[in-house]
């Protein structure tokens, strides 16, 4: 999308062109838009891909358990499950990598056989699905409610960084929540190789990775904790979280290591067919995974344009 002209109004002061923010109006049209795409992926999406990848931050999402979202509900477990979408205010900076396995599927199929198998053992995969909701949940009420706590007490209007133990909680949720999407079978062989190498790297390199999106290759998604002696730590050196190299440091050799797995670990020689499965060695037909690191921020801007 092209919003303004790129003309000389355009440029700063050394001729760059400069991105700007849609108007709210035109960012709404651009939103339904991805929508509707999403449908075509997905069938029937949620809607939170789209809303914060075109509006930025970061926000809260939970599927109503009512036909109806705008009906009257009285206690606080009823307004819980009316469910909705909420923009989460003042979001903290999480420093993440985003791995592309490369291994493609299909998000149609994935839902569809969380779906049957719902359907066929609801005793075990209601429970599940119902963790993996309180593990959002929790991260909403308690991590963030001390990151407002503490901007509230500093008097300021400056997104507030983690601190180390609020680092720490994040970090198990997020490994939490990939042994249970583990459980209802969407992850992927590519996507545990990633998550075994961080789990293994995790004393030196403070590092935490959970499938991301569908599951069942696409990509994953790798949290970094505050550490003492990050720049941007606010968690005091009385935390007994420290290591030997700094933010920046880390992103850079998890990453390298990362994209330098090339099969299972702890198989030997397995490789992947270009369609997700995975074979033995000396299996025909067979290419090795191919990984690519992504350092990003979590809360962006959103939908920019010229």
């Amino acid at each position: 999308f092209r919003g303004v002209s790129n003309d000389n109004n355009n440029r700063n002061d050394d001729g760059k062109v400069v991105l700007v923010q849609p108007a709210k109006d035109q960012l709404d049209v651009i939103n339904t838009l991805a929508f509707y795409s999403e449908t075509l992926i997905h069938g029937t999406p949620s809607g939170i891909d789209n809303t914060v990848s075109c509006y930025g931050g970061a926000l809260q999402y939970i599927k109503s358990k009512y036909g109806n979202t705008n009906s009257d509900k009285d206690t606080a477990q009823e307004k819980e499950e009316e469910g909705g979408t909420t923009f989460i205010e003042n979001f903290p900076p999480l420093n993440v990598i985003l791995t592309n396995t490369n291994v493609p599927r299909s998000t149609k199929i994935l839902v569809q056989g969380v779906r049957d198998w719902r359907e066929e053992y609801p005793a075990i995969a209601d429970p599940i699905l119902d963790s993996i909701g309180r593990i959002g949940r929790t991260f909403c009420k308690n991590v963030l409610q001390q990151v407002e706590n503490q901007q509230q007490s500093q008097s300021t209007s400056t997104k507030t960084s983690l601190s180390v133990s609020q680092s720490k909680q994040i970090s198990k949720l997020i490994q939490m929540n990939h042994s249970l999407l583990c459980a209802l079978g969407v992850s992927h062989p590519s996507l545990n190789a990633i998550t075994n190498l961080t789990s293994n790297l995790y004393n030196e390199f403070k590092c935490s990775t959970k499938l991301t999106g569908a599951g069942g290759g696409g990509c994953a998604f790798t949290f970094f904790e505050q550490c003492d002696n990050d720049d941007d730590n606010v968690g005091g050196s009385n935390s007994g979280l420290s290591v030997s190299v700094s933010m920046e440091e880390r992103l850079k050799i998890v990453s390298h290591k990362i994209e330098a797995l090339k099969s299972c670990e702890g198989t030997e020689g397995m490789k992947v067919n270009s369609n997700g499965s995975t074979i033995g060695e000396g299996g025909e037909s067979s290419s090795l995974w191919s990984f690519q690191c992504f350092s990003s921020a979590v809360g962006g801007k959103g939908v920019l344009w010229l």
